[in-house]
């Protein structure tokens, strides 16, 4: 049974509401950053986007601030896109706050 969640997009991508239907509980996957090298190709990205999906993830927004996306990946292949040569770091997304 998919479920619906939201999540607000920090300020400084966009003031808007995303959506998105998982088939995946939140225990078993983790919603990323993914920031790509200055030299990665549009072929490597749209490699890495498909393999997301083949592994069950599922893309966010595509971040041109910081040249990357957000996704949810399965916990299992966190490991893989971090040792990818196009991908700079893989970093958790969540809400950042200050007092």
């Amino acid at each position: 049974m998919a479920v619906l969640r939201s999540r607000f997009v920090p300020p400084m991508f966009a003031y808007r509401r995303v959506y998105c239907l998982h088939n995946r509980s939140m225990s078993d996957s983790q919603k990323v950053i993914i920031v790509f090298k200055e030299g990665a190709t549009d072929a490597d990205k749209e490699a890495i986007k498909n393999s997301i999906t083949t592994q069950g993830g599922s893309l966010g927004d595509t971040l041109e601030l910081i040249n990357g996306i957000s996704a949810v990946i399965p916990n299992s292949f966190s490991a893989s896109l971090t040792g990818h040569s196009a991908i700079d770091s893989v970093e958790n997304d969540g809400v950042v706050t200050t007092q």
